[in-house]
């Protein structure tokens, strides 16, 4: 056989290996999404589960907003399955999931306000019988994001009467805020995860509402946060990517809570983020991205996803390290926050395909926390994008 018979009949072989080769892959992946799609159905519909919808309207009727990161994580999955199929029945799990919220606690009543039930066992326990601002935080930016997604799908009196819920409870704390410092310090907070909530809250608020008032307000929290976190990112290079990493304090004390000498005393001085809170930042610029504001741009995103492959994953153990820098952290409770990526940190595949194949070999690494956490629902949708 001629040299040029071999070397066509070794291009063919190559080009069939490769098809075939494409094919297993593309076979695999779908038996993966047809496997997380099952689990969504087996989380929604099984009684027992956390995030079954009879269970979480228990919950929220309850007005505790201890829970409201249960509840975020809810409304968040259901925002983007219906995004993903267009299928209505998740906006009314939501819609019914929202309604229980409206009417809970002393929101009720009129007085838009919920106050924490926190056992002593719970971390979060110095905040018991008081507001959290926090976790309100966590919830509502989901709640403008449902708004947002379900368009028209939603009437109008529906979409005004809950539009209006979340700028009265806006506007509680920046009464307060402004009242308390003449600034939005409450917004900022101590560490840049409360203000990358806020500031979600504020982009969606400036961008939906029609109130003079709300659109001023919101817009000074936005521009206060993006004006921070900016200065915060610190470009690095890594494995030859250039990638983002950043503190969880602020680098700048732009606010009159952040220069007072109550929080210099608290404060511990400069942290490197956590990639748990980490999270809330991804997710603050996903949401400025999609409303076009403060010029970010998804080559932000693709740096992002560089820290996630060159710093925070370590493939040897098919886990991903504690904080941003790609270092653990003595902190026990941020160490074994490590697995906690889907509220904003696994939505970054939909800009990086190769994330993939790292979160679904995460996921079989860390299955058993995974599925019996709350945040499993949120899992199982994100990974499907």
């Amino acid at each position: 056989m001629s040299r040029s018979k071999i070397l066509g009949v070794s291009k063919g072989l190559f080009i069939v290996f490769f098809y075939n080769l494409y094919i297993l892959t593309a076979f695999s992946q779908s038996l993966q999404s047809s496997f997380f799609e099952k689990k969504i159905v087996q989380v929604l519909n099984n009684k027992s589960s956390q995030n079954n919808i009879d269970n979480l309207i228990s919950v929220a009727k309850r007005g505790n907003p201890n829970n409201f990161l249960v509840l975020s994580y809810f409304i968040n999955s259901n925002n983007h399955n219906f995004s993903r199929t267009k299928e209505r029945n998740y906006l009314d799990l939501n819609l019914r999931l929202i309604n229980s919220i409206m009417n809970s606690g002393d929101n009720a009543k009129g007085k838009k306000k919920w106050t924490a039930e926190i056992s002593s066992r719970d971390i979060n326990y110095k905040m018991n019988g008081q507001e959290f601002m926090l976790y309100e935080g966590y919830l509502f930016r989901y709640i403008l994001e449902f708004l947002s997604i379900g368009g028209s799908n939603i009437d109008n009196e529906t979409k005004n009467g809950i539009l209006s819920f979340v700028e009265d409870n806006f506007f509680k704390w920046y009464d307060r805020s402004i009242n308390q410092y003449n600034d939005v310090s409450l917004f900022i907070g101590a560490r840049v995860h409360m203000g990358a909530l806020w500031g979600s809250i504020a982009v969606y608020l400036n961008n939906m509402s029609s109130k003079k008032a709300v659109l001023t307000a919101s817009k000074e929290v936005f521009t206060t946060f993006n004006s921070l976190l900016k200065k915060n990112m610190k470009k690095v290079t890594e494995g030859g990517k250039s990638c983002y990493i950043w503190n969880s304090s602020y680098d700048l004390s732009a606010t009159k809570y952040l220069s007072s000498a109550k929080f210099k005393s608290w404060n511990k001085g400069t942290e490197v983020q956590d990639i748990s809170h980490g999270n809330h930042v991804i997710q603050f610029i996903l949401d400025c991205i999609k409303l076009k504001v403060g010029e970010w741009s998804n080559n932000d995103l693709l740096l992002l996803c560089n820290t996630l492959k060159e710093r925070l994953w370590n493939a040897k153990k098919s886990n991903f390290h504690s904080l941003v820098n790609g270092q653990e952290s003595n902190d026990k409770i941020i160490r074994t926050g490590s697995w906690k990526v889907s509220d904003g940190w696994l939505k970054l595949i939909k800009y990086d395909r190769s994330l993939v194949s790292i979160f679904r070999e995460f996921y079989s690494n860390n299955r058993t926390q995974i599925d019996g956490n709350s945040m499993n629902y949120q899992f199982y949708t994100m990974i499907l994008q």
